[in-house]
């Protein structure tokens, strides 16, 4: 990741540069939602494309780049270029920075830091409108909500609807209170998540689950009845989560939206 950054920063004029550099305390680096700032993707050389499409793919595995570059196509004809690139600080081997690719249903955020310090994943935001290209994420969540007890679904089944990334706060109750075949699917979907992104960056976030006591210490928390998809109908939303990790999926508004973030 920072070669590759490196190498785009440096890439910049002057007057890119000026657009692309945002302040640390720009609110988007902890919120996922907008509106942005940063440089217009499309304004970029073909190089310079190249090689945002480069750090992406060095943040994400390749289905998660896939995802994201299906997510991008549904943005129009500009595919990535409808996009915002911005660097809160500049790439270093020596000091904390952090990048952001960014606007409507796609948000990346990659802070990294060498310092043997933990450093924070996302806030990532995944969503699609039509809800298509969630599939299997949809069905792993559709299982885990069927395999459910009768006294599992009393403590984490609530009425009403949750908004993607928004803390999950004292809903729901904590996984490891749930019966043994529920834990057993959240730690599926755990993993499923963890796979959208490149090896570096799933152990980093793996790590800072461990910290909260891996997915027994997260709350889990369904709203509304998670019996099928958004395209064919599904009403519901479903967090996972504490005061320092979120992973969660909405689609109360008919289309998707979905958060992954973890901090020390």
């Amino acid at each position: 990741v920072l070669e590759t950054a490196q190498e785009l920063f440096a890439s910049l004029s002057p007057a890119q540069r000026a657009r692309a550099m945002v302040a640390g305390d720009d609110a988007p680096r902890g919120d996922e939602r907008g509106p942005r700032s940063g440089l217009p993707i499309r304004d970029l050389d073909g190089h310079q494309q190249g090689l945002v499409h480069a750090l992406i793919d060095d943040f994400t595995s390749p289905s998660g780049l896939a995802l994201c570059e299906q997510i991008a196509s549904q943005a129009g004809a500009d595919g990535l270029g409808h996009y915002l690139l911005a660097f809160m600080d500049p790439p270093s081997a020596s000091a904390p920075w952090s990048w952001r690719v960014s606007e409507q249903h796609l948000t990346l955020v990659d802070s990294e830091r060498d310092d043997g310090q933990p450093a924070t994943v996302g806030p990532v935001l995944l969503g699609t409108n039509p809800p298509v290209g969630f599939e299997a994420w949809e069905d792993r969540l559709i299982a885990l909500y069927s395999t459910l007890s009768p006294d599992d679904r009393a403590k984490v089944c609530l009425v009403g609807k949750a908004d993607s990334g928004a803390p999950i706060a004292g809903a729901g109750a904590l996984v490891g209170g749930l019966s043994a075949a529920a834990q057993a699917k959240v730690d599926e979907v755990v993993e499923q998540r963890l796979a959208f992104f490149a090896p570096p960056i799933a152990q980093r976030m793996r790590a800072l689950l461990v910290a909260q006591g891996g997915a027994a210490g997260l709350r889990l928390a369904f709203w509304g009845s998670a019996d099928k998809r958004c395209a064919d109908g599904g009403k519901w939303d479903w967090k996972l989560g504490s005061e320092k990790v979120l992973i969660d999926y909405e689609n109360n508004r008919g289309h998707i939206h979905t958060t992954l973030k973890a901090s020390p």
